[in-house]
């Protein structure tokens, strides 16, 4: 793979730093030791990039074990300083894949689902609160768990990221300054949304109406952005144009 293309990147997914979580979310072949000695070899061997992704809402994965995961992020991040070995976090969120296990025998997993149907999932998404849109929850976090944990490990995770100078610092305090927004404005509108009253509900989600569409132009602009590469930029071009291939690789 090296030798096709000197920017080939790997992703792997263990899930979980904790490899008995691991195992019960299908995983756990190997342990992060492993994983540990095996990137070392993959970038020996020339690789050009490492992409490790960890999830959050798990069989048996509370709030201490996402932020152990975290903090094991940036160990990775620490041990491979400046070797594109690249730890993201991604909270399950909206969806429970529908078909997967977890989703067919919620209860033998420790898991509760909301939505089944496709109107059910229809209706979920018209909820104004992003917990409300989640179709599913944990034994171990709710659905306002899920969304509050996964944010809260995501700044954390990006704190880290500056500080091992994958991010500047300035690029880092624009992405916490949106999760902190995000998280309070998430607790205003899950209250409305929470109200009986559609009437009142209404009145009150109309008063927020101008801040929802300020922060809904954050994300529905003429930009993308993502964990890896949290900068705007235009979008209709190809990542790996961006990012990883030579153009004359492309045109093989």
């Amino acid at each position: 793979m090296a030798a096709a293309n000197k920017y080939t990147s790997i992703t792997l997914s263990p899930e979980s730093h904790d490899i008995r979580i691991s195992k019960l979310a299908g995983r756990g072949t190997y342990s992060m030791e492993e994983m540990e000695g095996w990137i070392e070899r993959a970038l020996d061997l020339g690789i050009y990039e490492v992409d490790v992704w960890f999830f959050v809402g798990m069989p048996e994965q509370d709030e201490r074990s996402v932020m152990e995961t975290v903090e094991y992020c940036g160990r990775l991040l620490t041990l491979f300083k400046g070797r594109n070995v690249i730890p993201l976090l991604c909270p399950m969120i909206p969806f429970l894949d529908p078909g997967c296990n977890f989703f067919e025998e919620p209860e033998r997993f420790g898991y509760r689902v909301f939505y089944r149907t496709v109107e059910e999932h229809q209706r979920g998404m018209e909820r104004a609160s992003l917990v409300h849109r989640i179709n599913y929850e944990t034994a171990w976090l709710s659905r306002a768990d899920l969304v509050r944990v996964g944010y809260s490990a995501l700044r954390r995770l990006t704190e880290l990221k500056v500080e091992a100078r994958l991010y500047p610092r300035g690029v880092g305090a624009r992405v916490c300054q949106k999760i902190d927004e995000a998280l309070e404005f998430i607790r205003v509108v899950h209250e409305i949304d929470c109200m009986l009253e559609p009437a009142e509900r209404q009145r009150e989600m109309d008063k927020i109406g101008d801040e929802i569409l300020r922060l809904n132009r954050q994300v529905f602009c003429s930009g993308v952005g993502n964990q890896a590469f949290p900068v705007l930029r235009e979008i209709g071009g190809r990542w790996f144009d961006e990012m990883l291939w030579e153009s004359e690789t492309l045109e093989r």
